[in-house]
């Protein structure tokens, strides 16, 4: 099999959580110089699966990756420095890495990007390039920021309040298959169904559309 086919077996593996055959196809591919394989490899390694967890050797593996310049490399060694994952905290380092990766069109480096933004770690905070970074990650489909995203709308941070946008943006992630926005919309649903039907036999709207409220069931 050719270096592409072993990583796409590979990643089924992971999805079935076979990770021994999973390795073994990333560790194939990997000898082909392939860079999704070596993140692959370091995803095993960094979160310990079916291997002892090994913050150092994830590491090795990113960094061989992103020796290949593959774009998503960058954003993972970013998140070792931005969590301290075997190395020492340096959001310096992880915004250097995760503006490489965005430089290179990687979804999760812009979001990540985005998160340090918005935090003013490594950089200067900035909302609104916070914003265009999570913009531009759902743009690519990137589901997490369009709940970030549906929560500033909602809450009117860093943009103009508009709550039809911020619940369009948590059903979008929802469609893209993001967990935590589809428990979001199924609570919101049920309790706008509930609300109606208390309207309805006493007159008056029993929902009250306060967004703080609402985004406490996004926790």
């Amino acid at each position: 099999m050719d270096s592409r086919t072993l990583v796409i077996a590979a990643n089924y593996c992971m999805n079935q959580s076979l990770f021994e055959r999973a390795k073994e196809f990333y560790e194939q591919a990997a000898n082909e110089k392939n860079g999704e394989a070596f993140v692959g490899l370091g995803n095993i390694y960094l979160f310990g699966y079916g291997v002892e967890q090994d913050y150092i050797k994830a590491k090795e593996l990113y960094e061989k990756a992103a020796e290949l310049d593959y774009p998503n490399a960058y954003s993972k060694i970013g998140y070792i420095y931005s969590t301290g994952k075997g190395v020492e905290i340096d959001h310096t380092k992880a915004f250097k890495f995760f503006e490489d990766g965005a430089s290179k069109g990687d979804a999760e480096a812009i979001y990540n990007l985005g998160n340090l933004y918005y935090g003013g770690c490594g950089v200067e905070k900035d909302i609104k390039k916070a914003v265009q970074c999570f913009e531009l990650a759902a743009q690519k489909d990137y589901s997490i920021s369009y709940v970030v995203l549906g929560k500033m709308y909602l809450e009117g941070e860093g943009v103009d309040k508009d709550r039809e946008k911020g619940l369009n943006c948590i059903r979008t992630a929802a469609n893209l298959g993001n967990e935590d926005a589809i428990k979001i919309v199924e609570i919101y649903d049920l309790i706008t169904m509930n609300s109606q039907e208390e309207a309805a036999g006493n007159g008056r709207n029993a929902f009250k559309e306060n967004t703080a409220q609402l985004w406490k069931l996004f926790q």
